[in-house]
């Protein structure tokens, strides 16, 4: 995933805090024997392993994504700050010129 250099976090600190905070992940993995992706928004939960930081979380029985887990596998956990909608009416420019739009 890119991420421009300006805006990486790359503190563990920082990125550990963010994670309890949020609990909610996006998680990604592809699955080599089934030649496809998984994504399954999961609960996810932080703790060490000795100095090693591990993600646990829980997947539903019926849903697939468990089983491409079950071997070691690289997978992608994305955790999402706050969200929000931001009207075009909200921005002075709207007034000036109209060219806005919804972020």
């Amino acid at each position: 995933m890119y991420v421009p250099r300006q805006f990486a976090e790359t503190r563990p600190q920082v990125l550990h805090e963010a994670i309890r905070a949020i609990k909610l992940a996006t998680v990604v993995t592809f699955d080599i024997d089934g030649d496809c992706y998984h994504t399954t928004a999961m609960p996810m939960v932080l703790r060490f392993d000795g100095e090693k930081p591990v993600l646990d979380g829980h997947v539903a029985r019926g849903n697939p994504h468990w089983r491409a887990l079950e071997k070691p596998k690289r997978s992608m956990a994305i955790f999402q700050g706050p969200q929000a909608y931001i009207s075009p009416s909200w921005y002075p420019s709207k007034a000036e010129h109209g060219k806005v739009v919804p972020t």
